[in-house]
């Protein structure tokens, strides 16, 4: 008995034209009307009783569209479209199962009345795979004439332009959302600063033009400024300046929650966003923070300052806020560093 091997060619071809099948992801979806159409006229022009649109599966033949079948699926050991789609250049007729030796113990033509007639066409995918058949059935012996054949076959053509259609519509969506995909990451690295993957001066504009409508009290905001960072940069050099801005980055964005925001505003300076924070709130999130960097290890010992402020009713956005937040870190800065002041009652 020959096994097929993974390099046999039949082997390959079913895997081939199951992976076509798959491609159009049409198994088990609902009904429609398009589909049906098709296998109700195919019954009137091969006056049957019975018609489907068949597709073959790994181990089932499931029916995409049914009339006069009252079952959604058979198993595709005993499908007679599964011999339909051995040969996809021609239409398969069995005009009398039980005097057929591939069928006269098939349990669908011992089923009830059974099935005696059988004439399908197979389905070819876009990719030139037989996925399935366009199939009438009878319960009686019988024969197509020629223009039920030649009928047969062009509405297959039609079920064919379906699934052709239908994985057209499939690569057109996938493409639309790859593109979405692509923008959206490209507008991701467009507002994102590059060394410490926070928002960038370019997205924090865009943050406070959005706040200048009606922001959402309580709000703080904070400026924060990395201490001596010249000395760093001149000391140990740029790279660990680097390292040193990438650290204070991470410690951020472990202290803040989910809604609030980070950017680094320019150089070595950082500005925060606290919605749905008062001032004391602040106060502790940003000691919080300023304890962690101290037990932080990093390539050289460092402490930042920082400045907050609250914004108030009525006023217009975030950067009144911000200009008090940055005059309290000028004045954390005046006063010794490496602490946190509060903007003044102005």
């Amino acid at each position: 008995m020959h096994t097929p091997s993974a390099s046999d060619p039949a082997l390959i071809d079913e895997r081939q034209r199951q992976a076509a099948l798959d491609r159009l992801q049409l198994l088990d979806t609902v009904p429609e009307q398009a589909y049906d159409d098709l296998t109700r006229l195919a019954a009137a022009v091969c006056d049957a009783p019975m018609a489907l649109v068949s597709l073959i599966d790994r181990d089932r033949q499931w029916f995409k569209s049914r009339y006069g079948v009252d079952f959604a699926q058979t198993e595709r050991c005993i499908a007679f479209c599964d011999h339909a789609i051995r040969v996809p250049q021609q239409m398969l007729v069995v005009s009398d199962a039980r005097r057929d030796p591939r069928f006269r113990d098939n349990p669908l033509v011992h089923l009830g009345q059974g099935i005696r007639f059988y004439a399908g066409v197979p389905l070819v995918s876009p990719d030139g795979f037989a996925v399935g058949t366009l199939c009438v059935l009878d319960s009686r012996p019988r024969r197509l004439s020629t223009l039920q054949r030649e009928a047969l076959e062009g509405l297959a053509r039609q079920v064919s332009r379906l699934l052709e259609l239908r994985l057209r519509n499939l690569e057109l969506r996938e493409a639309l959302a790859e593109r979405d995909r692509l923008a959206h990451q490209l507008a991701k690295l467009a507002s994102t600063d590059a060394l410490t993957l926070l928002r960038n001066r370019r997205a924090f504009d865009v943050l406070r033009a959005d706040q200048r409508e009606a922001p959402t009290l309580p709000m703080t905001v904070a400026m924060l400024d990395i201490d001596h960072f010249k000395a760093i940069n001149d000391t140990h050099g740029h790279a660990v300046g680097d390292q040193i801005l990438r650290r204070l980055a991470d410690t951020v964005r472990g202290v803040l929650r989910r809604d609030d925001e980070a950017v680094r505003y320019g150089g070595e300076e950082f500005a925060l966003v606290l919605p749905g924070t008062d001032g004391e709130g602040a106060r502790i999130l940003l000691e919080r923070l300023r304890a962690q960097v101290a037990a932080t290890r990093a390539p050289v010992p460092f402490t930042f300052s920082a400045g907050y402020a609250e914004v108030r009713p009525g006023e217009p956005g975030i950067d009144p806020a911000l200009a008090r937040a940055d005059a309290a870190l000028y004045a954390a800065k005046a006063n010794g560093r490496d602490r946190i002041e509060a903007a003044g009652a102005d």
